[in-house]
C-alpha cells in the first residue's frame, strides 16, 4: 500500500445539512494525501486506488435520520449511508485517474444533525492507498499469503494469484505467530528466539528482533507501524516498526495470548486470563478489562463495525462470544462445534470464518446478525487452526494443521478451490493485500 490518513473527530457540536464533517485531529498522515482541518476537504495528490472507510456517531436530527456521502471533485457522489441516527458507518474504493482529486465527507440529509456528546470520540476517517501511484498495477507483494510451519520452522510464501508456493524461509524455532504490514511490505514471525523481520519483497530476513517466550499473539496496527507481542513475563511489547526496536511495554497482564488490533480506532484487544483487555495505542495503557467466562484463545476484530470476535473453551462446548468495541460489552455467544481456533475477517462482506479444529471444519458467520450462516466441511483429520482473508479478492486460506496443506477457499462460493503443499504443521497464517 501507498500514501494513508487517518483523522479524528472528539468534538461536540453540529452539522449544516450539505455542510462537510471537519475532524479535528490527524492521527496520521503518509505521502500524497493531505488533509484541512478547516474545511473538512482530503486531497488525494496521487493516482490510484483508494480506500476510504469512516464512521460517525449522530445524536439526533430534524430529519427521519442522518445520510452521509463522499462528495469529490470528480463530480461524484459516493458510497451514501442508509438514513438513520446513532452511529453511522460507510466504505468506498475511489479511483483516482487524474490528479489531484478533493474529497469530503458530507450531510447529505435535508437538515443539519448532532453528533452524539456522551463518547470521547464522535467520528473517525481512513483513507489507504490500494494500488501503486500508476493506478495499475497492484504492488508485487499483493495478493501473497503467509503461513507459519510449526514444526518445519519455515515460513511458506504462497502467491494468492495462483495459489503456489513460491518461496519457503527458514526462520527459529517453532514458529508460532504471524503479522504483515502491507504499508512497508514486511512480515514479523513469531518463534523461541524471538520475532523474525521477513522482507517481502527478497524473502528474506532482515534481523531477528530479541524475545523471551513463544507466546503466538502478534499484531500490527499498518497505520502507527506498531507491532503488538508478548515476553515471557507477561508483558505486552510495542515495538516500532520502523526502528524495529521495543519502544514501551504494557505490564500487568496475566497469561496473556492472543492479540488482535483494530488500526481505525487504535484499540488493541489482548487474551488474558479471564479477560479481553482493551488498550489504547494512543497512550499504550489498558482502558478497560472485560470478562470472558471462559478459556480464551483467539481474537480478532472487524475494523469497520468494530466487533470484536473471542474464541474458547467451555464445559459445554467451544464458544465465540461477540464484543462491541465502542462500548466494550458482550454483545452475544455463540455455541460452535469442538475446537473453535483462528478467526478470518472480511469487513467488506462481513463475513468472519472460524476453523474448527476438532471439527474439521470453518464455520463461516454473519456479522450483521451474528448468527452462524454456513460450514464448510474440510477433510477428515486436516485440524483447520489458522485463517487468513483477502477481502480485495475475497480468497479464504486456512491451514490444515494435520494435512500440512493450506486450504484456499472461494468466499463467493464457500467452497475450497486450492490445496497447497506446504511445510510440517502449518499454524497461523496471513494475507498481505
Amino acid at each position: 500500500m501507498g500514501s494513508t490518513l487517518q483523522i479524528e473527530r472528539s468534538l461536540a457540536g453540529s452539522v449544516a445539512a450539505g455542510a462537510n464533517v471537519i475532524f479535528n485531529t490527524t492521527v496520521l498522515s503518509s505521502g500524497g494525501i493531505v488533509y484541512d482541518d478547516t474545511t473538512g476537504i482530503i486531497t488525494l495528490n496521487e493516482i490510484g486506488q483508494y480506500y476510504v472507510s469512516w464512521w460517525v456517531s449522530t445524536q439526533s436530527s430534524i430529519f427521519n435520520g442522518v445520510v452521509f456521502a463522499l462528495s469529490s471533485s470528480q463530480g461524484d457522489i459516493i458510497g451514501a449511508s442508509p438514513s438513520k441516527t446513532g452511529m453511522v458507518e460507510g466504505m468506498s474504493l475511489i479511483e483516482v485517474t487524474l490528479a489531484p482529486v478533493t474529497l469530503a465527507l458530507i450531510n447529505a440529509s435535508p437538515s443539519p444533525f448532532y453528533y452524539a456528546s456522551s463518547i470521547p470520540l464522535q467520528a473517525s476517517l481512513t483513507v489507504v492507498q490500494v494500488s501503486d501511484v500508476t493506478g495499475f498495477p497492484p504492488p508485487t507483494y499483493a495478493n501473497r499469503v503467509y503461513t507459519v510451519n510449526q514444526v518445519g520452522n519455515t515460513v511458506s510464501v504462497i502467491d494468492g494469484n495462483n495459489n503456489t508456493v513460491i518461496a519457503t524461509v527458514t526462520v527459529g524455532n517453532a514458529p508460532q505467530g504471524i503479522a504483515v504490514n502491507p504499508n512497508i511490505n514486511r512480515i514479523y514471525v513469531r518463534h523461541q528466539s524471538g520475532i523474525s523481520v521477513m522482507d517481502g519483497d527478497t524473502n528474506t530476513i532482515l534481523q531477528t528482533i530479541p524475545v523471551t517466550g513463544n507466546i503466538a499473539g502478534i499484531a500490527i496496527n499498518s497505520l502507527t507501524n506498531r507491532i503488538y507481542a508478548f515476553d515471557s513475563s507477561g508483558n505486552m511489547l510495542v515495538i516500532d516498526g520502523n526502528t524495529n526496536t521495543v519502544a514501551t511495554t504494557i505490564s500487568g497482564l496475566a497469561s496473556p495470548y492472543g492479540v488482535a488490533v483494530n488500526p481505525l480506532t487504535n484499540r488493541i484487544y489482548a487474551i488474558t486470563s479471564g479477560d479481553l483487555a482493551v488498550i489504547d495505542g494512543n497512550t499504550n495503557t489498558v482502558l478497560t478489562t472485560v470478562p470472558i467466562v471462559f478459556t480464551a484463545y483467539n481474537v480478532g476484530v472487524n475494523p469497520k463495525t468494530n466487533k470484536v470476535y473471542i474464541s474458547g473453551i467451555v464445559s459445554s462446548g467451544n464458544q465465540v462470544t461477540i464484543i462491541d468495541g465502542y462500548s466494550n460489552t458482550e454483545i452475544t455467544t455463540l455455541t460452535l462445534n469442538n475446537g473453535v481456533a483462528g478467526f478470518g475477517i472480511n469487513p467488506f462482506t462481513n463475513l468472519i470464518y472460524a476453523a474448527i479444529y476438532v471439527a474439521n471444519e470453518v464455520t463461516i458467520l454473519d456479522g450483521s446478525s451474528d448468527t452462524v450462516l454456513s460450514t464448510i466441511a474440510m477433510p477428515s483429520g486436516s485440524r483447520p487452526y489458522g485463517v487468513a482473508v483477502n477481502p480485495f479478492s475475497n480468497g479464504v486460506y486456512v491451514t490444515g494443521y494435520n494435512s500440512n496443506i493450506v486450504y484456499a477457499i472461494s468466499g463467493n462460493t464457500g467452497t475450497v478451490i486450492a490445496t497447497i503443499p506446504v511445510g510440517s504443521a502449518p499454524f497461523n497464517i496471513a494475507a498481505m493485500y
